[in-house]
């Protein structure tokens, strides 16, 4: 008896280490194949979770963002995702190299031969969404906003939230020692629609806030950004460049500086100079120019990786002249001629032959001649100097007269342009 039980106990890790316990548990002289699962969300709280259940009925549960075994045992698979709150989900499965798969629905199954590589990505995305506004009277009032999936917002009054999954939103409003503590507010945001959660409150020390907030505005130029007012501190309302400012960023062809968060800073960096991947950029966003349909090969390799690569290449197909130079320094400054002919060119302004009778420093023969010559016929540009200064940079506020000014006369009817104040 004791002689049996001993070799039961000799055969129990064998027994043990035959158990699946792992997503890849194949042998390494057992035939596997290779699987990759990808999946983003267009925001983190849309992502949900996946489950893979194996051949051998073992169910295997993640939630993170990629996963890649090259060690699968052969044989059929399910894999099903578990959706966030209005949110569904597109898959794409490609295997050997080849897209077999591409439908919105939760769940595939495969089989996994020997030798075989299969990749499955899924994109998370919200179909049922709204927009979500948070508001007090009086304004500035600190909130934490909390919707579905984990959401969670702190900011101050007012706020907006556009392109949110419908659910149950609910805010609490932070309020200073000498007000009521007030409820939280609560709301079911519906498909396409808007829920506002509101409260109105009287004490001593939001009035003053409200009263220092009024007067801020008044000193400086305000823009809405990202669903809230925002006070650009380095754009006074007194200075020539105000009223330029205000009307780029309120278009979006320029916007101000942001913080660490991707929070507007209350700053446009008016003394700044533009480089020429901003310069692209603002280009595209005058002319409403989609950088994304450029599908050539880019040349300008240091635009690679970048948030304006988009725009350099798009550049480049459009054979515009400031980039033909596929080597040049993008980060470094634009030159008042490279702002003007591209700017132009952008805008397909038809040009004058340039004669060289403007300006001291412009000949025909200068780079962007026609163009500068075309800008200071038609208004853009300052003609009372008896010199351009082709080779200077250009700062942001000087920026913002030159676009605000080319909307005003090249496409003088855009709305955008000509209802508002700052």
């Amino acid at each position: 008896m004791r002689t049996r039980s001993f070799a039961l106990l000799l055969l129990l890790p064998c027994i043990l280490l035959s158990l699946p316990g792992t997503l890849s548990s194949a042998n390494a002289e057992e035939p596997t194949g290779t699987l990759t699962i990808l999946q983003t969300g267009e925001t983190p709280d849309a992502m949900g979770s996946w489950t893979l259940i194996r051949p051998d009925r073992v169910q295997v549960h993640v939630s993170k963002e990629k996963y890649e075994s090259t060690n699968m045992l052969l044989g059929r698979y399910t894999l099903y995702f578990t959706l966030q709150e209005s949110a569904n989900v597109n898959i794409v499965m490609t295997k050997n190299g080849e897209v077999v798969m591409d439908n919105q629905l939760p769940q595939v199954s495969f089989v996994i031969e020997e030798g075989d590589a299969i990749i499955i990505e899924a994109t998370h995305i919200y179909t049922r969404t709204g927009t979500v506004s948070v508001t007090s009277e009086p304004a500035g009032v600190p909130y934490v906003l909390r919707g579905p999936n984990g959401i969670r917002h702190e900011d101050s009054t007012p706020g907006s939230y556009e392109h949110v999954p419908a659910g149950l939103y609910s805010v609490q409003y932070i309020t200073p020692d000498d007000c009521a503590n007030p409820q939280p507010q609560s709301g079911q945001l519906q498909k396409d629609r808007k829920l506002s959660l509101h409260i109105e409150l009287t004490c001593p020390s939001l009035l003053a806030i409200q009263q220092e907030e009024y007067e801020r505005q008044l000193q400086f130029v305000t823009v809405h950004i990202d669903g809230k007012n925002v006070i650009l501190e380095d754009v006074p309302t007194g200075e020539w460049y105000a009223p330029y400012v205000h009307a780029v960023v309120k278009t979006g062809i320029m916007s101000g500086y942001r913080d660490s968060a991707g929070d507007p800073a209350g700053r446009f960096g008016v003394a700044d100079a533009v480089s020429l991947a901003q310069l692209a950029k603002v280009a595209h966003e005058i002319a409403g120019i989609d950088e994304t349909t450029a599908t050539n090969t880019m040349q300008n390799a240091q635009a690679a990786g970048t948030w304006f690569e988009p725009y350099i290449r798009s550049a480049e197909n459009l054979y515009w002249v400031a980039f033909r130079d596929t080597g040049t320094d993008l980060l470094r400054p634009a030159t008042r001629a490279e702002v003007i002919g591209t700017i132009l060119q952008a805008l397909d302004v038809r040009r004058f032959w340039p004669k060289g009778d403007i300006f001291q420093d412009i000949e025909p023969a200068t780079p962007f001649a026609s163009s500068i010559e075309t800008a200071a016929r038609d208004g853009i540009i300052n003609t009372d100097g008896q010199e351009f200064r082709p080779n200077a940079s250009v700062n942001r506020a000087e920026l913002a007269k030159i676009l605000k000014t080319a909307m005003d006369i090249y496409k003088e009817n855009s709305p955008a342009f000509t209802s508002g104040s700052y």
